[in-house]
C-alpha cells in the first residue's frame, strides 16, 4: 500500500507535519531520502524557511530531521524484520567527476 505526502525538507515544521502525518497511519517499512540540490556557479547564496544555506539545508538537515523522526516508525515495521534507510547521492559531490567539476566549488554559503 503506497500513500503519498507533501514535505519540504527546506522547511523543519513541514518535515515535522509530514513525519507526524506518517507516523499516524501506523509504521513503515522503508524511507528513501532522495532529494538534493546544488547551484553551481549561481552568486546567489538561497536559504531555508529556517535560514539555512539551502543546500545544506535540504541536501542534508531536512534528511537528517526527517531520518530520526521517523525511527520509531521504522523499528515497528510489520513486514520486514530489517527496515531500511535509503540515502542516494550523485556525483557532484565528487570534484573530481564531471557533475562535480561544474561552476564554482560547494561551500557554506560564505
Amino acid at each position: 500500500d503506497v500513500q503519498c505526502y507533501a514535505c519540504d525538507l527546506g522547511d523543519m515544521a513541514s518535515v515535522r507535519a509530514f513525519a507526524n502525518d506518517v507516523t499516524n497511519d501506523g509504521p513503515i517499512d522503508a524511507l528513501c531520502l532522495n532529494a538534493g540540490l546544488e547551484y553551481s556557479g549561481d552568486p546567489t547564496v538561497y536559504r531555508t524557511k529556517d535560514g539555512f544555506e539551502e543546500t545544506i539545508g535540504v541536501n542534508h538537515l531536512g534528511h537528517f530531521l526527517l531520518a530520526n523522526l521517523l525511527l520509531d516508525s521504522l523499528e515497528r515495521s510489520t513486514k520486514l524484520s530489517h527496515p531500511r534507510i535509503v540515502v542516494t547521492a550523485s556525483e557532484v559531490h565528487d570534484p573530481a567527476s564531471a557533475g562535480g567539476s561544474v561552476g564554482k566549488g560547494a561551500t557554506l554559503g560564505d
